[in-house]
């Protein structure tokens, strides 16, 4: 997977072959982020990333000004908190649309996120380092999501792994089954 380098918000630069996106937005609340080349419209599909850095100005617990998820085509990249997105607020809380959303535990640099984006359920769900931390319900039936970050001040993140389809169904199924047997 790669971010977009047509779709890059304010003071937002690529490295490593378009699979880090780095915001140096500044202080305050100023946001920059970027959109995925890939988007899905069907179909269960995952993929991870690493935290690399978190804005290097945010106090002790603040970090609202950094979210990982999906959004929609067109998604304005310099508008942390838009209605096309679904996000996990690396501070603790995850948002839907932009109507609000829940609690979730609090992530720090080397915490690796994967979204899983089913169009089968309707869903979109977050983990961090494999623990689930928010399912966003109810999402557009084909209307196409792509991975998406916006930051401020340092915020960078980096794609890990595509885990897709039918495949990792049935490593999913393994694991599970693994799990179980284990118990036995």
């Amino acid at each position: 997977l790669q971010w977009d380098p047509n779709s890059l918000g304010d003071a937002v630069t690529l490295e490593n072959g378009n699979t880090t996106v780095r915001c140096d937005k500044g202080d305050g609340c100023g946001m920059g982020g970027s959109i995925g080349l890939r988007g899905y419209d069907s179909g269960r599909h995952s993929f991870s990333l690493v935290i690399d850095a978190i804005p290097s100005n945010w106090t002790s617990g603040w970090r609202g000004g950094f979210a990982v998820g999906v959004a929609e085509p067109g998604v304005d990249v310099n508008d942390g908190a838009c209605s096309e997105n679904i996000v996990y607020y690396i501070h603790g809380s995850a948002q839907r649309y932009g109507l609000g959303g829940q609690s979730a535990s609090e992530s720090d640099v080397g915490d690796q996120i994967t979204i899983t984006v089913d169009f089968d359920q309707l869903v979109v769900e977050f983990r961090k380092n494999d623990e689930v931390l928010y399912i966003a319900e109810d999402i557009r039936p084909g209307v196409p999501l792509h991975p998406y970050m916006s930051g401020c001040a340092g915020a960078t993140v980096s794609f890990v792994q595509q885990v897709a389809g039918p495949a990792a169904e049935r490593a999913r199924d393994r694991r599970e089954v693994g799990d179980m047997e284990s118990l036995e």
